[in-house]
């Protein structure tokens, strides 16, 4: 993740530079994995939990609803730049 930071602030600094939007939308491609990988460590730290009085089949449906999430956050990204 950390190495993804990296690159997402590298390649924005020379997306300005160059005035590329290519290279901006590769930017934003690795803030993307950053937030997918966060999203999916949370939900599978919640989705161990298990099955009570507020929850009684568990939490495992909160994979499903991330990896949704994660769809959605990559289908906006590549919706907003147009070459």
């Amino acid at each position: 993740m950390c190495f993804n930071l990296t690159l997402f602030f590298l390649k924005i600094i020379c997306s300005y530079i160059s005035n590329s939007s290519v290279i901006a939308a590769d930017a934003y491609s690795d803030l993307v994995d950053v937030l997918s990988t966060l999203i999916s460590i949370y939900a599978l730290w919640i989705a161990h939990f298990d099955a009570g009085k507020d929850h009684p089949f568990g939490h495992g449906r909160l994979e499903w609803l991330a990896g949704a999430l994660n769809s959605i956050l990559l289908i906006l990204v590549g919706g907003n730049f147009r070459y």
